[in-house]
């Protein structure tokens, strides 16, 4: 009876040091974990802060760069636009002083191109210089240096490009030049057909030379535009 006694208080004693061992680990391990929470989510507050500040200096740096992109379009444009009235004027300007025969050697028609088409198109390519032809080269040394931080084997290999890229650009311009002066010519040919009929409009009635006048018109056009896809094609 004793020896069964003893038998049973030394199980309820080893099923206590148990109970209390797995208590004091249970709460060791408790603690352990709520301990890791904590560092995780005061690492997570540290990253949240850190990334909204980073979030705010790129929203700031966004809107900057939208008001930098407006201001500089509109000072392109204004460029553009001073540059061509200074331009025509002075265009003008120097053809009143030309003498009849300067005049016939440029024909008309030329002079009425010289001052219309041609400013026109001074006034895109000064535009175009301003937007795209500084901005290109400092987006594109820009993407080398990031390239090259990022990986220097992949911006060798856009470094080797560009002096083909370049030449291929430096050939198509040259080729464009002469379809650019053919188009030149067609625009003073139209110029000097609708110069005529707007001039002889009374005899081209009086002649019923209307369908043929037409025609001829149509013709013009025609090379007109042709000559300027073809010229527009291969600069694309």
């Amino acid at each position: 009876m004793i020896y069964f006694l003893q038998q049973i208080v030394s199980s309820v004693l080893m099923a206590r040091c148990l109970m209390v061992s797995l208590k004091r680990m249970v709460s060791f391990t408790i603690m352990k974990t709520v301990r890791a929470l904590k560092r995780v989510f005061s690492n997570l507050t540290t990253v949240s802060m850190v990334s909204r500040k980073r979030g705010v200096i790129m929203v700031i740096c966004a809107v900057l760069a939208i008001l930098g992109n407006v201001i500089a379009n509109r000072m392109a444009a204004w460029v553009a636009r001073e540059t061509t009235r200074r331009l025509r004027h002075d265009l003008f300007r120097k053809i009143s002083y030309l003498s009849n025969r300067q005049i016939d050697g440029f024909t008309v028609p030329s002079l009425i191109s010289r001052m219309t088409t041609d400013t026109y198109n001074i006034h895109r390519m000064v535009g175009m210089m301003q937007r795209i032809g500084i901005r290109a080269p400092i987006l594109v040394m820009g993407g080398v240096a990031v390239t090259l931080s990022l990986d220097p084997v992949l911006a060798l290999v856009l470094t080797c490009m560009l002096p083909i890229i370049l030449y291929i650009v430096f050939a198509v311009s040259r080729r464009s030049i002469p379809l650019f002066d053919r188009l030149q010519k067609s625009v003073d040919t139209m110029v000097r057909v609708v110069r005529e009929n707007a001039s002889g409009v009374r005899v081209i009635k009086a002649l019923s030379r209307t369908e043929g006048e037409k025609t001829r018109f149509e013709g013009v056009n025609r090379q007109v535009m042709q000559d300027e896809n073809r010229a527009n094609m291969v600069m694309a």
